[in-house]
């Protein structure tokens, strides 16, 4: 993870079938919902709905933009490197640096599905830390 000027996170992640992997972390592309007053070591609320990582990774997928699988595990991502970096709990506009698997990079359709899909404000809790991260590119 940078900083833009000062104030602006730049944070990079590639959203792997296998690993999500981010400048400090790479994990295995893997979640599953718990309930809201479970305790594992890496936990994200998006939404009105817990998540912990697991080992057991999700299908494979062409277009990760079919549903939200891996929009949570970039919020898992996109919360370890802000815990990482001691930034706090709060509200910040962001730069997100997605990696493109080589199919995105040709077609068009494939590439504006995923601007799209990480292109809006993200309110989530990780480890207790709350965010809301509003994504400007």
């Amino acid at each position: 993870m940078k900083w833009f000027g000062n104030k602006m996170p730049v944070i990079g992640i590639d959203t792997g079938n296998y690993n999500i992997k981010t400048s400090s972390f790479c994990f295995t592309s893997g979640f599953q919902e718990v309930p809201k007053d479970a305790s594992f070591e890496h936990m994200l609320s998006f939404g009105e709905t817990c998540y912990a990582l697991t080992e057991e990774r999700l299908p494979i997928r062409m277009d990760k933009t079919e549903n939200e699988d891996f929009l949570i595990l970039s919020l898992f991502g996109i919360g370890k490197e802000l815990v990482k970096n001691k930034v706090s709990p709060g509200v910040y506009d962001a730069i997100l640096s997605v990696g493109l698997p080589p199919g995105f990079l040709t077609a068009g359709k494939l590439r504006d599905n995923l601007r799209a899909y990480y292109n809006r404000e993200f309110f989530f809790e990780y480890n207790g830390n709350i965010y809301t991260l509003r994504v400007k590119k």
